[in-house]
């Protein structure tokens, strides 16, 4: 019918003469050779989530997600499929965190990614994700993100199970929450080039000041302490009879800067380690050797290190590279050294658990940061020891 009233149409225009030269309006126009929204008979056959490391094999808050692209046929082969990503934009992945400011609740967190595809498998999408994945958390490719050879779109849009990708594996939703902080460091000669490699390098402060400029110091900071309510005036005055002392244990603690952070810790969490290291109270039930900076450190020892002498009796090294350092930060290495103390029969070299030593880094930290919470002026002092404490504080 409808090709009938385009025929009389057309015979009606020519019958109204050969001298008329402007051509009637065409009903139909032709149109381009294509296809709109044409949908590629590619699908994922394959998923796979990663945890990413960074070449010392430290874990980071990401994800490697490859996804492979290709046709079943009905005996269940598959036949892969090249594609290519047209706009990464058009690419999504989010999950539900916990929503810490209205407890009970929770928050659509949308990640950011980036998608390639590698020559060498151009049948293989790969998401790098800025942050872990939650696992029931989703990806989306929508219309123009990704087209196969054809230049045909391959759609994940949630519309339907089938075009649904759902992460099987991932974190549960409190780690999640964790992997979502919404803050990320600013200032990064905060922290160790170990963890941040665009941080600058932190200086070296190996030239311990004098016993003088240390004593002034630790004044000012206990009496901080003592302003704050954090001690009495009577544990202030204990810290500086420390400092002070003279006789067997002056001899003991002939660093100043070491004699300085033991002091420092009235006041904190590792207050009990003040007469672990100056009487019998410790696991040894002797008073120790050493307490110093020494290079008789072993070399595997990256800060401090605890052991006992044939004779039973405790020995704490720290290395000298760090005698300049804070007396604030030194007081965190003696916490944590003082968690060392197991009894051992393999040459002095006390037997430390990894479980010990996550304990005593926590402790470290948490010393670290009660002293700062006093006076924070040190934590920026951009030296090895300080910056490497406070990649530990980030990590909390």
């Amino acid at each position: 019918m409808f090709r009938r009233k385009l025929k009389m149409t057309r015979a009606k225009a020519s019958q109204k003469g050969a001298h008329q030269t402007r051509a009637p309006h065409a009903l139909i126009e032709n149109l381009e050779d294509r296809r709109l929204m044409a949908a590629s008979p590619l699908q994922v056959v394959g998923i796979n989530i990663a945890k990413r490391v960074d070449v010392d094999g430290t874990a980071l808050n990401s994800n490697r997600i490859t996804l492979a692209f290709g046709t079943t046929n009905s005996k269940g082969k598959v036949t892969y499929g090249s594609i290519s990503v047209a706009d990464q934009s058009k690419i999504r992945s989010f999950g539900y965190a916990e929503d810490l400011l209205n407890p009970g609740q929770q928050r659509k967190v949308f990640a950011t990614l980036t998608a390639s595809v590698d020559s060498g498998e151009p049948h293989v999408l790969t998401i790098i994700t800025d942050r872990l994945v939650r696992k029931g958390g989703r990806l989306f490719l929508d219309l123009g993100g990704v087209k196969d050879t054809s230049n045909n779109d391959i759609v994940y849009d949630g519309s339907t199970s089938a075009k649904t990708i759902t992460y099987a594996k991932g974190q549960n939703k409190p780690r999640y929450t964790l992997a979502n902080r919404n803050w990320r460091p600013t200032d990064l000669s905060y922290f160790s080039k170990t963890i941040f490699t665009a941080a600058p390098t932190p200086a070296t402060a190996s030239t311990e000041p004098s016993s003088g400029t240390i004593r002034t110091a630790l004044l000012a900071f206990m009496n901080q302490k003592v302003s704050k309510g954090i001690i009495t005036q009577a544990k202030a005055n204990s810290a500086m009879a420390l400092y002070d002392v003279t006789g067997d244990i002056a001899n003991l603690l002939h660093n100043p800067n070491i004699r300085a952070g033991l002091a420092s810790l009235y006041g904190t969490v590792a207050e009990p380690v003040i007469a672990s290291y100056t009487s019998k109270k410790n696991a040894s039930g002797a008073y120790y050797i050493n307490i110093e900076f020494s290079s008789s450190i072993s070399a595997s020892a990256p800060v401090g290190e605890t052991r006992m002498s044939p004779s039973g009796r405790l020995i704490t090294y720290i290395r000298p590279t760090f005698a300049g350092e804070d007396f604030r930060a030194i007081s965190a290495v003696l916490a944590h050294e003082a968690m060392h103390q197991d009894a051992t029969s393999s040459g002095g070299n006390l037997d430390d658990t990894q479980d010990e030593e996550i304990i005593a880094n926590a402790v470290q930290a948490n010393v670290y940061i009660q002293q700062a919470m006093v006076d924070s002026s040190f934590v920026g002092n951009g030296t090895v020891l300080v910056n490497d404490i406070n990649d530990q504080v980030l990590a909390l």
